[in-house]
């Protein structure tokens, strides 16, 4: 999808990630792939994390954090006060210990994770 990376190892389906985003201070670049392929779910996961897959559940692992581009928002604190940019200009970070189902392209709330606003 940008240059010669289009085919990754075939993990998950219809999903675009990327790397070492926060790090690099690539967490807008998902914006460029999901404009011309919106029909993707956007992935980017940081240095020293991973994602546990099983199934339609997955599950963030490791020391920082997993950025989700699905067109929703989620957050701790929810989203009444929030002003939200449009849905094809959202991400929004899960940290470890935090699951997201992908059937459903939604977090999985726990009292763990405690409130949020999957808006």
């Amino acid at each position: 999808m940008i240059g010669d990376h289009t085919i990754g190892f075939g993990y998950m389906k219809n999903t675009a990630i990327d790397q070492h985003v926060l790090v690099r201070n690539r967490h807008f670049d998902m914006f460029d792939i999901l404009g011309e392929y919106p029909e993707l779910f956007g992935l980017t996961i940081d240095e020293d994390t991973a994602l546990v897959v099983q199934q339609n559940e997955m599950e963030v692992i490791g020391d920082t954090y997993a950025l989700i581009y699905d067109g929703g928002f989620w957050s701790r604190e929810g989203s009444e006060l929030k002003n939200l940019p449009p849905p094809n200009a959202r991400f929004y970070f899960l940290r470890p210990g935090d699951k997201y189902d992908l059937g459903a392209r939604q977090v999985i709330v726990t009292k763990a994770i405690g409130g949020g606003d999957g808006e």
